[in-house]
């Protein structure tokens, strides 16, 4: 995380010298986290360098499916090197014994709950002039917002005795949504404080946001939400994707 953090620097310098003056970031999982990093640690100096003008200004973070508080995932991060190694040789791009010059997995130690990276990214302090918007993926049927719109309408024309039953059932099929999560990230990881921005979306870690952009046909769950927090438009040659008058 905090290689790819310096990478991530040294291309917003690069921005800057062809005249960006702002950016809005949008990170996918630990691109999130890498995301955090660059501009909440003090070494990469982020406040020292946007003063003169050498980076540009981050005026929104989108995170997707980000494990702010990590995934006891990242213990299985070789499952994951073999996937990929594997679809490369199918590519025609890959090498036989790839996965052993190809690093050993290093940002697993970041990732697993309780690490030494996450326990001090998330002691410090979210920067206040930076836009801060968290999307999350569930793979329940039931997002929280389903959750608490059923519960309401339980809660209509029943007994005051029977209020604290809906309450307490509403409870803990949220748990249950917090602890399954997109099947990678719990929802509970991808919440973090200070960011009341956080909304829920049906899907997987992956399909809230792969998919191919064609008219007439609804976009991966989580990217009208984050177009709509980077305040974009979508291209014209898809003018299906928004229904009359909800363009941004």
């Amino acid at each position: 995380v905090t290689h790819s953090s310096t990478l991530l620097g040294s291309w917003l310098v690069r921005l800057r010298q062809r005249g960006v003056k702002q950016v809005v970031l949008v990170a996918h999982s630990m691109g999130g986290l890498v995301s955090r990093e660059y501009l909440m640690n003090p070494v990469y100096s982020y406040r020292r360098n946007l003063r003169p003008g050498r980076v540009p200004r981050v005026r929104t973070l989108v995170m997707v499916a980000p494990p702010n508080h990590g995934s006891p995932m990242a213990r299985f991060r070789f499952l994951a090197e073999a996937r990929e190694q594997w679809s490369r040789l199918l590519r025609g791009d890959g090498e036989l014994l790839g996965a052993l010059a190809d690093g050993d997995g290093q940002a697993a130690k970041d990732l697993l709950p309780g690490s030494e990276l996450l326990s001090a990214l998330n002691a410090r302090e979210l920067p206040r002039d930076v836009r801060f918007a968290i999307v999350a993926g569930i793979v329940s049927p039931l997002t929280e917002e389903d959750l608490a719109q059923a519960a309401a309408r339980w809660r209509q024309g029943l007994p005051a005795m029977l209020q604290g039953t809906v309450g307490q059932i509403e409870k803990q099929l949220a748990e249950v949504a917090n602890g399954v999560g997109d099947g990678v990230v719990s929802l509970a990881s991808t919440r973090l404080a200070g960011v009341d921005d956080h909304v829920s979306v049906p899907g997987n870690h992956i399909s809230m946001i792969a998919g191919p952009l064609v008219a007439g046909r609804a976009p991966p769950p989580a990217v009208p939400i984050t177009l709509d927090r980077v305040r974009c438009t979508w291209p014209a040659r898809f003018p299906d994707l928004h229904p009359k008058g909800t363009r941004p």
